[in-house]
């Protein structure tokens, strides 16, 4: 009989990428995929020591390890139970040697629970960096901090001990500089410059360390300066179209104001990042026939939708221009005050060992784990950093360059830390590079055809009306929305958006989408109960909890840290713990 071809994912070495919607079930096909390993009879290296799963939270870590012994315990006890109905027909193996595989297990678990291997990344990477510390340049027993408050004001002292008459001339010239650029770039002055540059520099830290690179400013003065000019020259375009054509204009004082004043702010609000305000032109008699004319401004100002995006840009770096004149100096302070302390920001570890390895110097501890470790799976993949995705690429292609393999879970949609740098594009990309839209770059030939992208496709979390409401908002609502200009393309597969309901929560949910007017903050006074926000808050929570539900049943979510803090006020004034 010819023999049958394992499916890609059967054999080895493979590659898995698993995308997976809220409530899809990711912890348990990870847990799930951690045990067949285990317990295979057929996976290479599949000791406890040989597998690696990483999550990016203690909690999420804690709830996998619990996962993964809950099924070891329920297939060793009970071997005709719903578990073991999941799990025999994927490995194939007989009922009772599959429970005798597990108990075994059980007992290895606990007898070398040090390799029992599910931690975070930032957990990993500084397993990495303490085994390499002399090949990365710290101290043998160096410490890690999670803050940089301590570190940044150690250094910033160590510059203030150097400024001044009879001291560093040099930095004291920066220092004298950099107060001048800051008012020419449309800053406030600093009456404490340290506090001004701590914050600053504290935000610069932080994207730092998710690259392999360092800050490269550049002055945007005058390229901000034209994009103003350019911005004045449209408005008068379309005053000089309005009284060609006999219409009524209406230039909003304010932007010509801002507009003089080279008050970008500003200027930035009334644009396209204030919801696409167009300086009024309208026909004093409302007649008709001149309405095409009207609209003819408004083709004038969609112009400036490049200007804005290219001002929107130089005033961004112009705001940063005037700290890259102290920034090297402090950066060579906060180096002393690490060596001094024996401290590194968590951080920096990932960061030096992505640039180590970016330079080819290998640190020894890679090649020890590269031939112990073959087996990774990789939780919330979205949530990657370039750093951290550098330093587990050389382990990721060891593995898969032989009989290894990895199973990365993520969904794209969830890809909410980009603003402490997590690159979606990671996943992107090689989700591309899996399904052979892009030519292969990361993906190794080795599993360039055993290599796959699946989709957790139920949702086991939500009734079916709340998964059909999403699926509505993110499939025909968003797509709208996007079109008219509203919102930007949809990088992350938002308007893919697609889930089936399980059974046991058919016919079941409830939504309930109510539009209230929201009174501007100048008019009354939301504590006095003239808010139909506050009113319609305490109308639903009381509603809910008179119902049965439980105060930890209820989730109140809001914009901004104001509104949520007025609606705990509003809240705790009826009594109700928020």
């Amino acid at each position: 009989m010819p023999k049958v071809k394992e499916p890609p994912c059967r054999q080895f070495p493979h590659l898995r990428l698993i995308e997976a919607s809220a409530g899809s079930g990711k912890t348990h096909a990870l847990s799930r995929q951690y045990v067949e390993y285990l317990l295979s009879e057929t996976a290479p290296h599949r000791q406890l020591s040989n597998l690696l799963a990483i999550t990016f939270t203690n909690n999420a870590a804690r709830e996998m390890k619990e996962r993964i012994l809950e099924w070891l315990k329920r297939l060793a006890l009970e071997p005709q139970g719903g578990m073991m109905d999941e799990i025999q027909p994927r490995l194939g193996r007989d009922r009772k040697a599959l429970s005798a595989a597990a108990r075994a297990m059980v007992a290895a678990v606990l007898e070398h629970y040090t390799d029992f291997q599910v931690q975070t990344i930032d957990s990993f990477t500084n397993r990495l960096a303490r085994a390499s510390a002399r090949e990365l340049g710290f101290r043998p027993e160096f410490e890690i901090t999670t803050s940089h408050s301590e570190l940044i004001d150690y250094a910033l002292a160590l510059m203030a001990s150097e400024i001044g008459p009879g001291r560093d001339p040099e930095l004291t010239g920066i220092m004298d500089e950099f107060l001048e650029l800051l008012e020419a770039t449309g800053g406030k002055y600093p009456w404490d410059p340290m506090a001004a540059m701590r914050k600053s520099f504290a935000g610069l830290l932080e994207i730092e360390a998710k690259e392999t690179g360092q800050f490269a400013f550049s002055d945007q003065r005058q390229a901000k300066k034209r994009s103003l000019q350019r911005l004045a020259a449209i408005l008068a375009e379309i005053k000089a179209y309005a009284q060609r054509h006999g219409l009524v204009f209406d230039g909003h004082p304010k932007l010509a104001e801002a507009l003089a004043k080279e008050d970008a702010g500003t200027i930035l609000g009334w644009t396209s990042y204030g919801g696409g305000r167009t300086p009024i032109v309208k026909d004093a008699q409302e007649s008709k026939e001149k309405k095409d004319l009207v609209d003819g401004s408004k083709a004038i100002w969609a112009e400036t939708e490049e200007v804005v995006a290219e001002l929107a840009v130089a005033h961004a770096l112009a705001g940063y221009a005037a700290y890259s004149l102290p920034y090297g100096r402090f950066k060579e302070h906060l180096e002393t005050a690490k060596r001094r302390r024996g401290q590194h920001h968590i951080g920096d570890i990932a960061k030096r060992l992505a640039e180590s390895l970016s330079r080819e110097m290998v640190p020894e501890i890679y090649l020890k784990l590269g031939a112990r470790l073959s087996h990774y799976l990789i939780d919330e993949f979205q949530d990657t950093d370039s750093a951290q995705w550098r330093g587990l690429t050389p382990l990721l292609i060891e593995a898969l360059a032989t009989d290894g393999s990895a199973f990365l879970v993520g969904d794209l949609k969830q890809a909410i830390y980009m603003f402490r740098k997590a690159d979606y594009r990671i996943m992107m990309g090689l989700k591309q590079e899996v399904e052979g839209r892009t030519p292969r770059r990361w993906l190794p030939a080795s599993v360039a055809d055993r290599s796959q992208v699946e989709n957790l496709g139920h949702n086991y979390r939500s009734g079916q009306v709340i998964v059909e409401y999403a699926e509505e908002t993110f499939r025909k609502i968003l797509p709208d929305l996007i079109a008219q200009g509203r919102f930007g393309a949809d990088l992350s597969g938002l308007t893919g958006y697609r889930q089936e309901t399980c059974k046991e929560n058919l016919g079941r949910g409830y939504v309930e989408v109510r539009h209230i007017q929201k009174l501007p903050r100048e008019i009354g006074d939301p504590d006095q109960g003239k808010s139909p926000v506050r009113s319609a808050i305490l109308e639903i929570v009381r509603d809910v909890l008179g119902r049965g539900y439980g105060r930890q049943d209820i989730a109140i979510l809001a914009g901004t840290n104001w509104e949520l803090e007025q609606a705990i006020d509003w809240l705790t004034q009826e009594g109700i713990a928020a």
